[in-house]
């Protein structure tokens, strides 16, 4: 997966596409990320119930000074923001499907 950009933390994911284009949509068994200039989301399928702490980068359509909408299974949720990564926790639900967006 790293050859797209997402690779395993400690606790959970880092998302910093790496494809020669900003519109992409790539699906594993257990995470699939979609991505527009203006907006990046996904689903995720942990393997523990743990919280899952997500570092997505901007698409460059939400890079300013606008703050980002993040939504966690269609909520918002708390999120911070540095140097362009969005930085959230998805909760661990093992087995379960766990969808994310930013726009």
């Amino acid at each position: 997966m790293d050859i797209v950009g997402v690779s395993g933390t400690r606790d959970g994911l880092r998302i910093v596409p790496r494809l020669p284009t900003e519109t992409f949509a790539v699906e594993w068994p257990r995470l699939r990320v979609r991505a527009t200039p203006l907006a990046i989301d996904g689903d995720y399928v942990s393997s523990a119930s743990a919280p899952v702490v997500m570092d997505v980068a901007l698409p460059s359509g939400l890079r300013g000074d606008a703050v980002p909408s993040v939504t966690v299974d269609g909520a918002p949720t708390a999120a911070t923001i540095e140097s362009g990564i969005a930085h959230f926790v998805l909760p661990g639900r093992a087995g379960e499907r766990v969808s994310w967006s930013i726009n």
